[in-house]
């Protein structure tokens, strides 16, 4: 099935230090400010939104640029990215090489991370909860509505379970969280592939739409019973419980640094659409839900000031941001060899008159 298909089925923020209090507040109210004279605009995913706003409060203060990021959804990053209206868009949805192709676009790994189930269940330790990937289906059509289901205890026989109705929260618009987190169900179960499928929309048999990792994060806090899907950073900011899950080795793990690190050092990218799954990779110590967020870029730019200023940004991450990346959970796409491939990408932009951009 091709990635086409699939949508059509359609830092820890260290408070110590004072520079991340602002970002920490801002991003705890999902408010995204652009600026209309920021030198470089970029909009997309929410799943990468806190280390993105981290590395551009640290790139500006390093550079005389500025530059804004607006966190609206993988969709909408597209949309905006084919539509010019952005020096760059940010994506959990990969495209094919035919829909590069036809947008003129070039496209490329950035960060990946781990998605988890966050569940908010009072006088339950709930990193102590076990949960399969076809119970968790189960769970997301609504064929399991209380937390002390026969299926739910016989997993968990030591936790004393609540009689507590089950509410699931799902995402409203087109999101790339979403995308990843159906490809799992999908992969772990047969019932989900066959009824719903894999999307960045699809039509949930239950639950309540919000909008946002932000927003999920925040229905889920104030909701008693709930269950919802979020990137792992969203998880600690605010801070909600994540269950341990099976991962495709059979062993339960719970999402970090190290479980993400496992799954994603087995990825090999490749040109010319870089495209990986990360979904169930091997290894007894691998998180089983990871996304990548992509970034697009044009091959053919009207303005060359401008794509040099992108590349600029770009460059600055993918030599200065891993240590920032890995105190929020997540990982730079930064292997030497990776990079490499991406910067002869870079070397192929060219202008309106047909001249290279000028590199970083």
């Amino acid at each position: 099935m091709s990635i086409s298909k699939f949508k059509k089925n359609t830092r820890y923020i260290p408070l110590k230090d004072i520079r991340y209090l602002i970002l920490f507040f801002l991003l705890g109210l999902n408010l995204q400010s652009i600026q209309a004279n920021s030198d470089i605009m970029g909009a997309g995913a929410t799943f990468p939104q806190p280390i993105i706003h981290t590395w551009l409060y640290a790139f500006q203060k390093q550079q005389s640029l500025t530059a804004e990021y607006e966190a609206l959804g993988s969709a909408e990053g597209i949309r905006r990215i084919t539509s010019r209206s952005v020096d760059f868009g940010v994506t959990d949805i990969a495209l094919t090489q035919s829909e590069l192709a036809n947008d003129d676009l070039f496209q490329f790994p950035l960060v990946a991370s781990g998605i988890t189930p966050v569940i908010n269940l009072p006088g339950v330790n709930v990193k102590a909860l076990k949960i399969t990937g076809p119970l968790l289906a189960r769970i997301m059509m609504g064929q399991i509505i209380v937390w002390n289901d026969p299926e739910i205890k016989a997993l968990n026989p030591n936790l004393e379970l609540p009689s507590t109705p089950i509410s699931v929260i799902h995402r409203q618009e087109g999101s790339g969280t979403t995308f990843t987190f159906t490809h799992y169900l999908s992969q772990v179960s047969p019932e989900w592939d066959a009824r719903i499928g894999i999307g960045s929309q699809v039509m949930w048999p239950i639950g309540l739409a919000v909008k946002g990792n932000a927003g999920m994060a925040q229905e889920v806090k104030l909701l008693p019973g709930s269950i919802g899907y979020i990137e792992y950073m969203y998880a600690k900011q605010y801070q909600l419980a994540t269950p341990s899950l099976q991962n495709t080795d059979g062993q339960y793990v719970s999402p970090s640094l190290h479980t993400f690190t496992q799954a994603t050092s087995q990825v090999r990218w490749a040109r010319p659409s870089f495209y990986q799954s990360l979904i169930n990779m091997p290894g007894a110590e691998s998180w089983p839900i990871m996304a990548v967020s992509y970034v697009l870029l044009h091959k053919l730019h009207n303005d060359a000031k401008d794509a040099t200023e992108t590349l600029k940004l770009l460059n600055w991450i993918y030599n200065n941001g891993s240590a920032l990346a890995k105190e929020q959970d997540y990982i730079l796409i930064d292997d030497i060899s990776v990079l490499n491939r991406i910067k002869s990408g870079w070397a192929q932009l060219r202008d309106t008159k047909g001249q290279l951009i000028q590199k970083p």
